[in-house]
C-alpha cells in the first residue's frame, strides 16, 4: 500500500516531465514503425534488374510467298514448316531448346507487333505492312522476320496480254549503299543531259523516222558499263503459266542476248535466252533504235505481285524497249494500268 502511495505521490510531483516523456518515446517508437515499414516493405530497395528471355528462332524450312497485293491473305505453310527454338529463360535451370516447334508454338505478328494470329490466312495483307514476324507463343520477343511486298489492286484491270514498255519500268542504280530507285523526273536527265535513260528525252531525244519500229515510241537507252538493273511488276490473280516475250533493239553488230543482260523472275535466273542472238540492224533501219522480238520463253508466275529483272552486264547491251506477257486467262495485270 505504501508503495502504490509512493508511485502516486511520484507521479502527481513530477507529472509534466513524466507527460513530455512518455509523449516521447511514443513519438519515436511511432516514426521508427514507419521506417521499418518503408524499408522492410521495399520503398527504398535497390530496384531489381528486370529478367528477360534471350534467345533466337529461327525459320530453318518454310513455304511462304513474301510479295501481295493488298486484301489477300499471308501464305505460310505450317505443315512443311521446320522452326527452331532456342532461349534462356530466368525462370528455367536450363536452356529451352526445340528442334522443330509445333504448328501450335507459333504464330505471327504485322510488323513486329499486337496480335498474335495463329494462322497465316488470319493476317490480310495491306500497304502498310513490312515484314510478318514468324513469333513464339511463350516467348513472343523471339521472332524471325519475313520482308513483305503489299500492292494496291485498286488500278489493276486484268487481262490475258499485257505489253510493258521499258520507259515505264523501275530504273535502279548501284550507289554505295546499294540499288537505288532513280526518280520519274530523272530518267530524262541521267546518266547525261544529252542521252538519258529515256530516248525520247534530251538532246539527242528520238522522234520520227527513228522510233517507228519501238513499241510505244521510246526505249531504254545510255545503259552501257553503268551498274544498273531495270524492273518490270505484274499483278497475277492466280499461279499461272504465261509466255513471255522480250523486245530488245539492234546494234550494229550481233550480240547474244545473255552477253548483254541477266533475266530473273522473282530472284530467279531464267538462262533460256543466254545463247540467243540479237541480231545486228540491217542496212536503211536505224540505228541502235530498230525492234527485235526474241523468241517467246515459258515462263511460270506467281499469285500476288511478280518482278522480271534485267540486270544490266556491262557489255554495251542493246537498248530495251519492251516485255509482252501472255497468259491463258484473264489474270494478269499491270499497276497503274
Amino acid at each position: 500500500m505504501k508503495t502504490i502511495e509512493k508511485l502516486n505521490s511520484f507521479w502527481e510531483s513530477n507529472r509534466k516531465v513524466l507527460t513530455i516523456v512518455i509523449a516521447s518515446a511514443l513519438a519515436v517508437l511511432f516514426a521508427g514503425s514507419i521506417l521499418l515499414a518503408v524499408f522492410v516493405g521495399g520503398e527504398f530497395k535497390p530496384a531489381e534488374v528486370e529478367q528477360t528471355v534471350k534467345g533466337r528462332l529461327i525459320i530453318n524450312e518454310a513455304t511462304y510467298r513474301t510479295s501481295y497485293i493488298s486484301g489477300e491473305s499471308f501464305v505460310f505453310n505450317k505443315e512443311d514448316a521446320k522452326i527452331r527454338l532456342m532461349a534462356k529463360d530466368p525462370d528455367k535451370t536450363e536452356i529451352v531448346k526445340i528442334d522443330e516447334m509445333e504448328e501450335s508454338d507459333y504464330g505471327f505478328l504485322v510488323n513486329g507487333e499486337g496480335e498474335l494470329y495463329a494462322d497465316a490466312d488470319s493476317v490480310i495483307m495491306d500497304t502498310n505492312m513490312e515484314f510478318i514476324s514468324v513469333a513464339s507463343r511463350e516467348y513472343p520477343s523471339l521472332t524471325c522476320d519475313i520482308p513483305v511486298k503489299v500492292r494496291s489492286g485498286s488500278s489493276i484491270n486484268f487481262t490475258d496480254s499485257l505489253t510493258l514498255e521499258a520507259e515505264d519500268a523501275y530504273i535502279y542504280r548501284l550507289q554505295k549503299g546499294g540499288y537505288e530507285l532513280i526518280a520519274e523526273e530523272d530518267k530524262s536527265k541521267l546518266p547525261s543531259a544529252d542521252k538519258p535513260f529515256l530516248s525520247s528525252a534530251g538532246e539527242d531525244a528520238k522522234t520520227g523516222n527513228d522510233i517507228k519500229d519501238l513499241s510505244g515510241g521510246a526505249c531504254v537507252r545510255s545503259l552501257g558499263d553503268l551498274d544498273v538493273k531495270i524492273e518490270f511488276e505484274i499483278a497475277c490473280t492466280e499461279e499461272t503459266e504465261a509466255n513471255l516475250e522480250i523486245l530488245i533493239c539492234k546494234r550494229p553488230q550481233a550480240k547474244n542476248f545473255g552477253d548483254s543482260f541477266g533475266l530473273y523472275l522473282n530472284g530467279k535466273a531464267i538462262t533460256e535466252l543466254d545463247k540467243v542472238s540479237v541480231p545486228a540492224r540491217s542496212t536503211g533501219e536505224p540505228d541502235y533504235f530498230t525492234s527485235y522480238a526474241l523468241t517467246a520463253i515459258s515462263i511460270k508466275l506467281a499469285k500476288g505481285v511478280n518482278v522480271i529483272t534485267f540486270e544490266n552486264k556491262k557489255n554495251n547491251p542493246g537498248n530495251l524497249d519492251a516485255v509482252r506477257v501472255t497468259a491463258d486467262s484473264v489474270s494478269i495485270g499491270a499497276f497503274g494500268a
